[in-house]
């Protein structure tokens, strides 16, 4: 990702924020309000739509963790110009466009400017309020769609002693394991042949991940495959959010659509499993090191998080001192691939810490 954190007079940035908060309420005036709630272990927050553009983009991939309960710990304030006709306040910064993601990370207001969408994100620190504007919905991209608002939970969820991980996450109510890796490497397969193999689906990608203990929290009920997985789990099609997809991009599943009792909210994390496409028929599991599983998911994570660094690797590094590590060398039969994770869950040594090297290995 790459950044550009300009020397802005910080000062200047609760300011400006509340300028932005003020032009959602504009917004509100010419579009109406549509506030939703959700829950995921114990944080919750809340979206406040302005119209009903952004509600069908941003909403759907947080359905599963929609709430009665209107406690939320961060609030987060969403409208688009088109629909609206109410535009973003002229920022204090000079916009360089040309930049996929352009990030300001101050010690209060973190804000990030999405080149593909044309969005902008702040997150005031303090209030744990943030701002979601971009200039269209239809300008949207589909992966944004499947992991909304991803700077926001990041940045809230660490405020709260949780970390938001580049993995994915399957198991059962007694516990489960993280899928780490870089993108390819069998991490959506793994997750989806897991799901429609009876296993408990918590994320293909993101998930939150508290620490002490470990234990992984539900955020996404969405996933993600290219062409060639898509063909390989025909039981998903009726999951597809998006069928008019363009050959670029991967397919994007909404999953609580066709599993809505197997959507799980969290477990605790047992093992941490680092996938490899074999090409053989088989699915086998060899032991690692734990510097070997950190090497996998903390650069992915840090790279992707706004603002993550030191604070994010040492929460991760202690997560992998805990649990065992293994590499899973993922074959074609797909039905061999939750048989093989269910049958790691149910060993006993899994409880105890990791045994297979130290970090010092790094």
């Amino acid at each position: 990702m790459q950044t550009s954190n300009q020397a802005i007079d910080e000062s200047v940035l609760p300011e400006y924020f509340s300028e932005a908060l003020a032009c959602f309420e504009r917004a509100v005036a010419v579009s109406a309000r549509s506030t939703k709630y959700y829950g995921t272990g114990p944080y919750s927050f809340r979206l406040d739509f302005a119209g009903t553009a952004l509600t069908f983009c941003l909403a759907p991939a947080f359905d599963h963790l929609e709430t009665r309960d209107t406690s939320a710990d961060c609030h987060i304030f969403l409208w688009d110009t088109q629909s609206t006709g109410v535009a973003l306040p002229a920022p204090p910064w000079k916009w360089t466009e040309s930049v996929r993601n352009e990030v300001h990370i101050g010690s209060r207001i973190k804000i990030v400017y999405n080149g593909d969408s044309g969005s902008l994100v702040m997150y005031d620190a303090e209030t744990r309020r943030a701002v979601f504007w971009t200039r269209q919905a239809s300008d949207i991209p589909y992966y944004e769609m499947g992991a909304p608002l991803l700077p926001v939970m990041h940045w809230w969820l660490a405020s709260r002693g949780c970390q938001l991980v580049h993995a994915g996450a399957v198991g059962s109510r007694d516990g489960g394991v993280l899928l780490v890796g870089r993108g390819g490497s069998g991490k959506s397969t793994t997750a989806l042949a897991c799901l429609t193999g009876g296993l408990d689906f918590v994320s293909d990608d993101y998930c939150a991940l508290s620490t002490d203990p470990a234990y992984i929290h539900g955020l996404y009920c969405s996933a993600k495959l290219a062409a060639d997985g898509r063909n390989r789990l025909p039981a998903l099609a009726e999951a597809i959010h998006r069928p008019e997809a363009t050959p670029a991009e991967k397919t994007l599943y909404l999953l609580h659509r066709l599993y809505p009792g197997r959507l799980s909210a969290g477990f605790p994390l047992r093992a941490i499993l680092l996938p490899r496409v074999a090409g053989t028929r088989e699915t086998r599991l060899n032991p690692i090191p734990p510097a070997q599983a950190l090497r996998a998911l903390a650069p992915s994570t840090i790279f992707q998080l706004a603002g993550a660094g030191a604070e994010a690797f040492q929460r991760l590094a202690a997560v992998v001192r805990r649990v065992p590590s293994f590499e899973i060398a993922v074959g074609t039969d797909l039905v061999q691939i939750p048989a093989t994770i269910r049958r790691i869950l149910s060993e006993p040594f899994l409880s105890s810490p990791n045994q297979h090297g130290s970090l010092a290995d790094a």
